[in-house]
């Protein structure tokens, strides 16, 4: 979209609003909104997992657009029929409602924004974006947690010990250093677990060829954990078996990690420990099961754990390497199902020679760089790759959340409503002994257009008597900021719906004789509030 989309009245009007808080002791508050939502299966990010929208509970903690956490006040779930969005990056896709607020950056059309060296220079113009407003090419900002905690040491119960002769040098407490988080970040790529009560087994499985890492695991294992693994080689199968019976450590890697491809996942704590200490886990995994092609040049790493591969990217991304995520859907070759895999790729020369770092691997290359996406401090910055839409009709879900007034999806910052306005007026009779308006007021959460279309609509009925301004429509409000864009619409819609919602409920209170019209107006305002009932109790000056 260009960058003169909005008007110079539209700007002038969202840069300085008029009328713009809360009034006291108003004769009436009126409040409207435009409903957003996305599917139920959309994957939240939480504190300690990642899960469904629907399957988020009052109480719960969701990651928001900052990485910080907020508590979930409200859930919703509405029926919904019509066209649904969908957004895609590198990280991800998303579908959701036209009207939802997505962070972004409007990238304008200007052939020098081609170059993402130029693209960098807009990161200060963050801003909330209807989906449908947006465009491929347009920047998302997907944050990096910088929040850092660390744990030294864990302590083991070791209550049942006497029941299992083979732990008894198990030790009372763990320290979580570097050679823990190796043999972790083997577990999570290539270790089972056989958890029956007569007998409980830790396994690690290495290619033939991989003979270092069955010695770095063996003797993390003795010194660690006190315990001599076995070691047997599968010649048929081209693996070397890492074997341990313990229950205690079956236990303990049961409790941290889980067990069973599909269910592994990293604990929560452990993507906030320091960088260089998560080094250590990420080198694991990678060694274990990922590879690093010096010739394509490329890296990859393949997991049928969706939590898992979430993880890894939030590891990835506080490293400063960024992450490409895609699905491969199940499939059936050569007479073997294979399960859906989640499959990270890393393609950026820069991330490339990071990883390498990390891997202990000699990386030159002369390919030249493709900056597509870029990673600061803060954020990830990656473009739009996909923007189309589809019919729906279903379901629909979205949150309240305190604090962030938003939450995180697998690949995009998303705001927990859609465009909120309150709107309070004062009345009194003018000289003519007819009511009208004598000051006007409103609070808006939304985008320039939203704020804009609400400070003129205050400005243009301020002073008219209620019957004039019971005739003001969108439509007056758009040729009052010199047009909108199409996409824009809905929100001169908002700010007139307030307002006929404000008269109404004014007309209503004092016993006043109420028009068809404005009845009508009131129902519709009423039919769309019914349908955002996740729009918070406060809107944040």
């Amino acid at each position: 979209m260009s960058e003169k989309m909005y008007s110079e009245k539209v700007m002038e009007h969202f840069q300085n609003p008029r009328n713009m808080g809360k009034m006291k002791n108003p004769d009436v508050t009126a409040k409207i909104g435009n409903p957003a939502c996305v599917l139920p299966e959309t994957k939240i990010h939480k504190n300690d997992s990642l899960n469904e929208i629907r399957e988020i509970d009052v109480g719960d903690e969701v990651v928001g657009h900052n990485g910080s956490l907020g508590e979930t006040q409200k859930t919703v779930e509405n029926q919904y029929s019509g066209k649904l969005i969908r957004l895609k990056n590198i990280l991800g896709e998303v579908y959701l409602t036209p009207e939802h607020l997505v962070k972004a950056i409007k990238i304008p059309d200007s052939h020098c924004y081609a170059y993402t060296e130029n693209k960098k220079e807009l990161t200060d113009q963050v801003a909330w974006h209807h989906a449908a407003e947006l465009n491929e090419g347009d920047l998302i900002p997907y944050p990096i947690p910088k929040e850092e905690t660390d744990i030294k040491k864990i302590e083991i119960d070791l209550s049942e010990r006497e029941l299992d002769y083979r732990s008894r040098s198990f030790p009372k407490e763990i320290e979580i250093d570097e050679e823990f988080l190796r043999l972790a970040g083997y577990y999570l790529a290539v270790g089972s677990l056989r958890n029956e009560v007569t007998k409980k087994t830790f396994k690690l499985s290495f290619n033939y060829d991989e003979e270092e890492l069955v010695k770095d695991s063996y003797n993390i294992i003795k010194e660690k954990f006190g315990l001599k693994p076995k070691i047997r080689e599968e010649k048929h199968r081209k693996v070397k078996l890492i074997i341990v019976y313990s229950s205690k450590l079956v236990d303990l890697f049961q409790r941290m990690f889980d067990s069973g491809a599909s269910d592994k996942s990293i604990p929560k704590k452990y993507l906030y420990f320091p960088r260089k200490k998560q080094k250590a886990l990420l080198e694991g995994m990678w060694k274990g099961d990922g590879y690093f092609d010096r010739e394509k040049p490329g890296a990859g790493y393949s997991t049928i754990s969706e939590e898992l591969v979430n993880d890894l990217k939030i590891l990835l991304l506080r490293q400063q390497i960024i992450p490409s995520i895609y699905r491969e859907e199940a499939t059936k070759r050569d007479r073997v199902h294979h399960k859906v895999a989640h499959r990270i790729n890393i393609g950026d020369v820069k991330s490339l020679s990071k990883l390498a770092q990390k891997l202990g691997i000699n990386f030159e290359t002369n390919k030249k760089a493709v900056k597509n996406a870029w990673i600061d401090d803060d954020s990830l910055y990656t473009p739009i790759d996909k923007f189309d839409t589809k019919e729906y009709s279903g379901k629909v879900n979205n949150l309240e959340v305190s604090k962030t007034k938003s939450f995180l999806t697998q690949a995009f910052p998303l705001h927990n409503c859609g465009d909120v306005m309150e709107i309070y007026l004062k009345v009194e009779e003018n000289e003519e002994g007819e009511k009208a308006i004598e000051d006007i007021k409103f609070k808006t959460f939304g985008c320039a257009a939203a704020i804009a279309t609400s400070s003129v609509t205050t400005e243009m009925v301020k002073g008219m008597t209620l019957n004039e301004a019971e005739k003001i429509d969108n439509q007056d409000v758009a040729e009052e900021l010199e047009g909108l864009p199409k996409i824009k619409m809905h929100c001169s819609n908002l700010s007139a719906n307030g307002l006929h919602k404000a008269l109404y409920k004014y007309r209503k209170k004092h016993g006043m004789e109420i028009s068809n019209d404005l009845e009508a107006k009131y129902r519709a305002s009423e039919k769309a509030l019914e349908k955002t009932e996740e729009m918070r109790e406060e809107i944040e000056d």
